[in-house]
């Protein structure tokens, strides 16, 4: 299955949530249309450390279907802050 890093757990790349489960959502899934909220939550223990995932949890929404998730994937550094909570 492409994007899920051939079998290791820690997905290649950021995905919603809730899109990656639907079938009629697999298309926005891939294109990743997600902004950060800009909350952070620290990770209670180190389950052990991949190169792809970070020390604590950022919260972001997706634009196509409204989810609210969080996530310690490296690409959600990437994404942008939700309109109104840029400094």
């Amino acid at each position: 299955m492409a994007g899920t890093n051939a079998g290791t757990g820690k997905p290649l790349f950021l995905k919603c949530a809730k899109c990656k489960k639907k079938r009629d959502h697999y298309y926005n899934a891939l294109t990743g249309r997600l902004v950060r909220t800009g909350k952070v939550r620290g990770e209670p223990k180190s389950y052990g450390s991949h190169m792809r995932m970070l020390g604590e949890h950022y919260q972001y929404e997706c634009l196509d279907c409204g989810h609210i998730g969080w996530s310690k994937h490296i690409d959600i550094l990437h994404k942008p802050l939700k309109a109104g909570n840029n400094p």
